[in-house]
């Protein structure tokens, strides 16, 4: 591939490496969803907690990395078709309490503001300097906490957040008013049949399993010089391969994020030698914005904390 600098990728190259794919975008969804709905059934046929546990951690693993479907179909890279990237979103926002529309606004303003400690929303909140905070944020009480409070006041009509374009808020309230009918639905029914699979079967393991993506997602974006190295070390490391398998060719290039991680992976360590995939001065692709349609103007200023990645 032509190169306009060791660290600087062409239009034609990034055009090259945009290719969406439906049926590739399925076999990973349905790899992702089909091993948590296998684990999940095999736990529903075992009382012995000796195993239960080892398994809710590996179902935690699988709920949480739900995440990075959500984070791709925001982008719209993780199939062809607009409507299977909402479809997919939706089911993941829904599964781990982070609305998928709400998130696609943070999200865009995180890159069109990526390490400005001004306007950058995923640097809203410092990372603590001390153990104690470390392990605090780590634990994942203060973003359950906060994803809470965040779809309850959008549900009361109030949408703060000024990275939300005036024109998305309505749809931001009936998301999240949607999202939470849909959990009291799922609360009553599990009252009324006396169940509490719910804890065991999901919210349970899904804080678990927060606990092995947290450390991942903190840690994202300090810094980008690992990633073709880490391309290069994928064959050889079961645990990233899996990941990679999970995140459904997650978004590398900070001004290309249309470009997917494992398009990213071919081009290293050739053409990205310093693990930078940025393409060079004017170089965009059609509908190349990080979220697939820009919002319009106005998702700007200084962001309020409410840890959706974290």
């Amino acid at each position: 591939m032509k190169t306009v600098s060791p660290t600087r990728l062409d239009a034609a190259t990034l055009k090259a490496l945009a290719v969406r794919s439906d049926a590739r975008g399925a076999w990973r969804a349905a790899g992702h969803l089909g091993a948590i709905l296998l684990t999940g059934a095999v736990l529903l046929t075992i009382d012995d907690w000796a195993w239960r546990l080892p398994l809710m951690v590996l179902l935690g693993y699988l709920l949480a990395f739900l995440f990075t479907a959500e984070h791709e179909t925001a982008h719209q890279t993780a199939f062809r078709r607009r409507g299977l990237n909402l479809a997919l979103g939706h089911l993941a926002g829904f599964v781990i309490l982070l609305p998928y529309e709400y998130y696609r606004a943070y999200h865009w303003d995180h890159h069109r503001h990526t390490q400005d400690p001004a306007r950058d929303p995923e640097l809203a909140v410092p990372l603590p300097h001390s153990w104690p905070g470390l392990l605090w944020l780590w634990s994942g009480l203060p973003g359950w906490i906060s994803r809470v409070r965040m779809l309850l006041m959008h549900a009361a009509g109030r949408v703060p957040e000024p990275w939300i374009p005036a024109d998305k808020r309505s749809l931001i309230v009936g998301e999240a008013r949607a999202y939470l009918a849909g959990y009291a639905i799922l609360a009553g029914g599990s009252v009324l049949a006396g169940s509490t699979a719910l804890l065991w079967l999901w919210l349970g393991p899904l804080m678990i399993g927060y606990l092995f993506l947290r450390p991942y997602l903190l840690s994202e974006h300090t810094g980008q010089r690992g990633v073709a190295r880490h391309a290069a070390q994928q064959p050889h490391d079961p645990h990233q391969r899996v990941r990679a398998f999970l995140c459904l060719e997650h978004a590398v290039p900070r001004r290309a994020p249309c470009v997917s991680g494992r398009a990213v992976s071919r081009t290293a360590p050739a053409a990205c030698p310093s693990g930078r995939a940025d393409p060079a001065p004017g170089a965009r692709l059609p509908g190349s914005d990080p979220l697939g349609d820009r919002p319009p103007a106005g998702s700007t200023g200084h962001p309020t904390p409410s840890f959706p990645g974290a």
